[in-house]
């Protein structure tokens, strides 16, 4: 069995006997969890599998923000 250190909702921490007595954590039915039998709660939409429409959308940047490498370091990458 294993044991962690917790803190409760009044601040107070003491042993608890498994993560999974968490409130929470506890309604879940892990053998299940296991077995993969449960539905996911959500299944995002995309037309292939190079679809990032469900993702944030950002500027490129121009700026490099890689750190210089010198000497045998950057020999490494010289046809990267």
């Amino acid at each position: 069995m294993e044991l962690r250190i917790s803190s409760d909702t009044n601040g107070s921490r003491g042993w608890i006997d498994s993560p999974f007595s968490d409130l929470i954590l506890s309604r879940i039915d892990w053998d299940h969890v296991l077995n993969r039998q449960l539905s996911p709660p959500y299944i995002p939409s995309f037309t292939s599998e190079n679809d990032t429409v469900n993702f944030d959308q950002y500027d490129d940047s121009a700026e490099d923000l890689s750190p210089a490498l010198f000497g045998k370091d950057q020999e490494i990458f010289v046809e990267f």
